[in-house]
């Protein structure tokens, strides 16, 4: 409904507009004896419809937001966005999958640690995870700041803090497209293969649009949802 009427609000002057050319033509067909409208509905019928689509579309617009709003409210004081809190107990899982992707290939054994084809042992292997996963966790447990933490323990894991902060399910679980948009290092790759221009840059902002929709859509959708059982469960106990 909230789509519906903002596209019929945002639309109404075009309606207008046509409308106003319809009265146009009825005057000319009048002034040649043909059916056509008076001076006075010429007036009046692009005033109607005009009218008519600001009113609808307000009305579609502000109703199904006052409710949405609502159930939203009451989903976030029921900690929706609190989430994260579910996030940060995978904590564990995150690491591992840190280091399987991505640590485990930027770790550079010592010569007497690899094997004859020249690739680190899985003693070797097994002690540089060990020393991962416990730096790794010490810094996802400490709340310092992050470029001293990065010295202190070796670790760049700002990204994936940054990400934490961010909730399951919720509209504030944003942080991957922030640094996908906005990252320098991203931002240059994304130039240097053409994405700035001509049919891929159409394309990516085609996604980009077409994702934003589907995620406010998604999102707040599960907070309605939400809202509308914590109502339920209220009411009856």
């Amino acid at each position: 409904m909230y789509h519906v009427g903002n596209m019929i609000y945002r639309k109404s002057l075009r309606y207008t507009m046509l409308m106003v050319g319809i009265s146009l033509l009825g005057l000319l067909a009048s002034s040649f004896s043909l059916p056509g409208l008076t001076v006075r509905q010429a007036i009046a019928l692009p005033l109607i419809i005009g009218g008519l689509s600001l009113v609808l579309g307000s009305a579609l617009k502000i109703i199904p937001g006052l409710i949405s709003s609502r159930l939203q409210t009451v989903a976030q004081a029921s900690d929706l966005n609190l989430m994260e809190d579910y996030r940060k107990t995978q904590t564990d899982e995150h690491i591992e999958a840190l280091w399987r992707r991505v640590f485990r290939f930027e770790c550079r054994p010592k010569s007497t640690d690899l094997d004859g084809d020249g690739r680190p042992d899985d003693e070797a292997m097994e002690l540089l995870k060990s020393d991962f996963l416990a730096r790794a966790t010490e810094a996802l447990s400490s709340h310092l700041p992050q470029i001293r933490q990065m010295h202190l323990l070796g670790l760049d894991l700002r990204y994936l803090e940054d990400w934490r902060d961010g909730a399951y399910l919720d509209c504030s679980d944003t942080k991957l497209s922030e640094r996908f948009e906005g990252n320098a290092t991203l931002t240059t790759v994304r130039r240097r293969v053409g994405l700035f221009g001509g049919f891929g840059m159409r394309r990516f902002m085609i996604r980009k649009l077409s994702r934003n929709l589907w995620f406010r859509f998604i999102t707040r959708m599960i907070a309605m949802e939400v809202g509308s059982a914590v109502e339920r469960l209220n009411s009856r106990y």
